[in-house]
């Protein structure tokens, strides 16, 4: 790994210009993805096990055209969300009116008539979810059109849980629904999908570990569609790619909901390079799995992660209450350990 990340044309790319063109070191999201595994794992080895609390995102934010019963998502992307949703290594029953739509659009935003231009364009993050087949896709997110309400005092909610309550938001429909398809839980979450992704320091991270993997250069430049699962946690690979702005809102779902999610974290994660041209994707498989202990974690030495299809082990879960989807009480008020917790995220 290290002769892919120490190229003297990898650190000539880094640019720390916060948005969509940041792209830092190797180093930095190898670093920051540790930390996020680690707060995974401390948040499961609590006990009990406990769920962070946020307020209900409709306090801040609403749902224009959203709602769920909605058809096959399967022109998303321009229809390439299609070739994911169909992969025989992730593959995943898309068909059918089981999916829901949330845009979750600022009211302050959209008060402040910002939204006149291009209002399917300004949300602050758009998620399909689908309780019946455990699978979420985010499409896009953008902090910059979310904005404080006066006089209102609640913050604003990470991506991590707008998906989050999106997914639960969903499985409540369906199990309240007039004539629910199937009843799901909350521990059925398993695939999070991030596409089209367009951020120059995930791509380039992206692009570090399928050379990695033995992913030819000038193949990735082609501008063909590579695909490649790394699915040891222990990896540099792995902990890169959780560390990129992709990846760490993931680790922070599991972090923040050890409970709901009976201690589910990511075991796998699929990579593809040019899902559609300039465009990747993500596909964070999640499972439960043995949680390592401090002593194993400081054990452990990095290695090159392996390319295979090999299935994890998984436990049977054990069904968590329902959060209800009603609105919480609007606070500030966070616990010590929730805080500490929340550090380890932080830059």
């Amino acid at each position: 790994m290290d002769n892919i990340t120490n190229r003297p044309e990898r650190f000539s790319e880094v640019n720390r210009d916060k948005g969509l063109g940041e792209i830092l070191t190797p180093a930095e999201y190898l670093n920051r993805g540790i930390k996020v595994i680690r707060a995974i794992e401390d948040a499961i080895h609590t006990i009990p096990r406990q769920d962070t609390p946020y307020p209900d995102w409709n306090i801040r934010y609403f749902n224009p055209g959203g709602g769920n019963g909605r058809d096959s998502i399967e022109r998303l992307c321009f229809g390439a969300m299609r070739n994911i949703l169909a992969d025989p290594k992730h593959p995943i029953d898309f068909e059918g009116y089981h999916w829901s739509d949330f845009n979750f659009h600022s009211k302050e935003y959209t008060n402040r008539g910002f939204d006149a231009v291009w209002p399917q364009f300004n949300c602050v993050c758009n998620v399909w979810v689908s309780a019946k087949v455990g699978t979420v896709i985010v499409q896009m997110s953008d902090t910059k059109t979310d904005l404080d309400i006066p006089g209102l005092d609640t913050p604003r909610l990470y991506n991590s849980e707008l998906i989050y309550q999106a997914w639960r938001d969903a499985v409540t429909a369906n199990l309240t629904g007039p004539s629910p398809q199937v009843v799901s839980k909350l521990t059925d979450l398993k695939y999070i999908i991030r596409a089209p992704i367009g951020n120059s320091g995930t791509l380039v991270t992206m692009r570090d570990v399928l050379l990695s993997q033995g992913v030819p250069k000038d193949q990735l430049e082609s501008k063909v569609t590579v695909k490649r699962t790394i699915d040891d946690p222990s990896s540099d690979e792995f902990k890169m790619l959780m560390g990129t702005v992709h990846g760490r809102p993931i680790g922070r779902l599991c972090a923040d909901h050890a409970e709901s999610l009976n201690g589910k974290q990511v075991q796998k994660i699929h990579v593809w390079n040019e899902f559609i041209p300039s465009f990747g994707a993500l596909i964070f498989e999640l499972g439960e799995g043995k949680a390592s202990t401090e002593l194993e974690r400081e054990q452990s030495t990095p290695r090159k992660g392996k390319s295979t299809t090999t299935q994890a082990p998984s436990q049977k879960p054990q069904t968590p209450h329902l959060p209800p989807a009603a609105p919480a009480k609007v606070t500030r008020k966070i616990s010590e350990r929730v805080k500490n917790l929340m550090k380890k995220f932080q830059e």
